[in-house]
């Protein structure tokens, strides 16, 4: 006969050596992650706004794609950090939601949906930029000229990196039972198990092992193999075989946009890259530690910051723009303040 989770909380548990660690703690998942939302916001906030005001006509053809993408990020960075914050015990697939849908009450299936979802449409968005970028290049043979095609593509692309969704048919219907079945291959989590809700996904190992060896790299494989591939034609067609029809300086601005989005494209993904592959050595070498999963969130929840940082910094119109308006900024201060000392001095002149 199972025991309940209390008592297993109040026998069994007690036997583990556990300490407490900040960064194992619900704490080193919520605290990092609402910090990391509050300033990659006003840096999203800036970058939203150069884009939409800023984009000479040199770039007109990839504004809507570089905003559509801009939203994408902000989607998913706003559901890791705020709505939905997760806190995920990997051996056993569960699921602790500490966001603000969870105080809402909102399921916790759903908003790992919703997480997930976001991800995927980030993605998505990254190979959308790049396919535009290409296919705006009239003498590229792959260019994709009808948009029932190109709707066809990025739909194929989508459904790949939504493969992974299919686990949300695999969720055991009897929570109850899966929660005390996990503890039979993980029986030592940390304490935040039997402190908070948990969804548990599956207590099947060879669904944990198509997760890690298979969709993880698979989501990263085809988001990077697409990209990879617009950005080599691109290049090809810009740098190998330049068009003659088209001015140097016009030339000159598709390298220097092409530039600039490939580095865009490469902080984000190495803040996704670096948790899969944390995740795949964790579970391969069966060091596994709750402090290296919520490290996995720490890092995933930068991809806001490094993204913000990156389409202000990278694209050299938006740069000029942004230390304009910094100077504006900085200009009135300066000018406010001379002009409250004016006012004292002059204060001080006259009760003299």
């Amino acid at each position: 006969m199972h025991l309940s989770l209390a008592d297993y909380y109040a026998t069994n548990y007690t036997k583990c050596n556990l300490t407490f660690s900040f960064l194992a703690s619900w704490k080193g998942v919520v605290y990092p992650t609402h910090t990391f939302q509050l300033i990659a916001l006003s840096l999203q906030l800036l970058s939203f706004y150069v884009i939409l005001t800023k984009t000479p006509a040199s770039m007109k053809s990839v504004k809507w794609p570089l905003f559509i993408n801009h939203l994408c990020c902000i989607w998913f960075d706003f559901s890791i950090c705020t709505l939905s914050t997760l806190y995920i015990i990997y051996p056993v697939l569960g699921v602790i939601s500490l966001g603000l849908l969870n105080s809402l009450g909102v399921p916790a299936i759903v908003q790992l949906c919703l997480v997930a979802a976001s991800a995927i449409l980030a993605a998505s968005s990254y190979i959308f930029l790049f396919e535009s970028r290409s296919n705006y290049l009239m003498q590229n043979i792959f260019r994709m000229k009808k948009t029932r095609t190109r709707v066809l593509y990025h739909l194929i692309v989508f459904l790949i990196n939504a493969s992974g969704l299919i686990m949300v048919l695999k969720l055991p219907t009897d929570q109850t039972t899966a929660v005390l079945d996990s503890l039979n291959i993980y029986p030592c989590p940390t304490r935040e198990f039997f402190e908070f809700p948990v969804l548990i996904m599956s207590t099947d190992e060879h669904i944990l092992r198509w997760l890690t060896w298979f969709f993880l790299p698979l989501f990263v494989l085809n988001g990077g193999a697409n990209a990879t591939f617009h950005i080599v034609t691109t290049i090809y067609y810009l740098y190998v075989v330049p068009p003659s029809t088209i001015s140097r300086e016009t030339q000159q601005n598709q390298k220097a946009f092409l530039k600039a989005i490939t580095f865009q494209l490469a902080v984000p993904f190495l803040l996704a890259d670096t948790p899969v592959f944390i995740i795949t050595v964790i579970y391969s070498t069966g060091y596994y530690t709750q402090k290296s999963m919520n490290l996995v969130i720490d890092i995933l929840a930068l991809h806001g910051i490094g993204e913000g940082i990156a389409i202000i910094t990278v694209h050299k119109h938006y740069r000029n723009a942004v230390k304009h308006i910094i100077s504006q900024c900085v200009g009135k201060l300066i000018k406010r303040d001379t002009s409250v000392r004016d006012t004292r001095v002059g204060s001080n002149n006259y009760l003299q």
